[in-house]
């Protein structure tokens, strides 16, 4: 995920970029002590180093709009057998303008979460479609979801 992270920025350096794109990101690095990572009774601490960054990029192409965003947290502890923190995620969103007086939107959405005790993936796909001809305006609305959630007790 970092090497995909670090691609993205870099081809995203040598796009020609219009007045319909616009893009951000930022990176932060820090280091630190945790007292207690692993918040057990009288817990052993650990010093810590994590990064995160996140990135957003969107684009009108006339009469759709399309948009990316993704963020990305990783935290790695000195100590030996302490899990690394690790959160990604990353979202796609594809909508029109009101075409045939119908109003289209569809957001992908992935995400994962990693931490001592705790495993967590989801995958969500929403679809939005309205109608905006008139005084009324009726919609329908789907959403699919698929999540797995592992935690220790």
């Amino acid at each position: 995920m970092r090497v995909l992270l670090c691609a993205l920025s870099f081809c995203f350096g040598f796009v020609q970029a219009s007045a319909t794109e616009e893009f951000a990101g930022s990176f932060r690095l820090r280091g630190g002590y945790d007292s207690n990572p692993l918040l057990a009774p009288k817990g052993k601490g650990s010093s810590l180093v994590s990064w995160e960054a996140g990135a957003a990029y969107g684009k009108d192409h006339g009469e759709w709009i399309t948009g990316v965003t993704g963020e990305a947290l990783y935290t790695r502890y000195r100590e030996e057998g302490y899990e690394p923190l690790q959160n990604y995620r990353l979202r796609l969103r594809v909508a029109n303008k009101e075409q045939n007086d119908i109003s289209l939107d569809a957001t992908t959405t992935f995400s994962h979460f990693s931490s001592y005790d705790t495993r967590s993936d989801f995958v969500n796909q929403r679809v939005h479609m309205q109608w905006v001809g008139g005084r009324l305006r009726p919609f329908i609305a789907g959403d699919l979801r698929l999540a797995s959630l592992n935690e220790l007790n």
